[in-house]
């Protein structure tokens, strides 16, 4: 390394005694001791997931902001992935998430706080892109070994609704502009392409699909 006169020495190098001048400059021997392991710093979680899904966007034809600005829908995703590695998430709060429209909307009309009601939508909407996204829909199927024809397209339809009704009462909650409502929203309208988004990730960037057997994941 070069060092300038009258600049400080990084930390951990020789001190300059016999380095070779060349006008102003002056080499630097920076001490290296074998001896000594360094471990590399562990990836960031959340950057993890923004780049892989950003990466998986590109690789499968959809890139961001191809009909509408959907930036802030990565970023969600990105943070939600994140939240269920750390258990900062928990998608299967017995509280919240069910796996039937009926137990969901009794749920909510058991309670007139807009706020836990805009929780108990969101969360499930949350669990269906997860599931349905990285897992499949068999994991959502109890029992059953395979999914009844059509259930591709309840689940999807019911995330659909789930995030229309979360961004509805985000809107009520913390208004009409609010960037939360908006997410939400671009979930609901394009539900389809984002789960196929997290289907390519989970398969390309997750490695789920060779560490998980189909009876694992069921």
């Amino acid at each position: 390394m070069v060092q300038k006169h009258g600049e400080t020495p990084f930390e951990g190098a020789e001190p300059v005694r016999e380095g070779v001048s060349l006008g102003q400059n002056s080499y630097i021997k920076l001490i290296c001791d074998p001896t000594v392991v360094v471990t590399p710093a562990r990836e960031d979680v959340g950057y993890f997931f923004i780049n892989s899904f950003l990466l998986s966007r590109i690789d499968s034809g959809m890139p961001s902001d191809l009909k509408e600005y959907d930036e802030d829908v990565n970023i969600y995703t990105a943070s939600l992935l994140a939240g269920v590695v750390t258990g900062r998430e928990d998608l299967l709060r017995a509280d919240l998430v069910s796996p039937r429209d009926a137990d969901v909307f009794a749920r909510v009309q058991e309670t007139k706080d807009k706020r836990l009601r805009y929780r108990v939508y969101k969360a499930n909407a949350d669990f269906l892109y997860v599931s349905l996204g990285i897992f499949t829909e068999s994991a959502l199927m109890g029992e059953t070994p395979h999914a009844p024809e059509g259930s591709q397209d309840r689940l999807t339809g019911r995330g659909k609704s789930y995030y229309h009704f979360a961004s509805a009462y985000a809107e009520r909650l913390f208004g009409r502009r609010a960037a939360i409502a908006e997410v939400m929203e671009k979930l609901s309208r394009n539900f389809e392409t984002y789960t196929q988004i997290m289907i390519w990730m989970s398969g390309e960037y997750l490695n789920l699909l060779e560490r998980l057997s189909s009876g694992e994941v069921f």
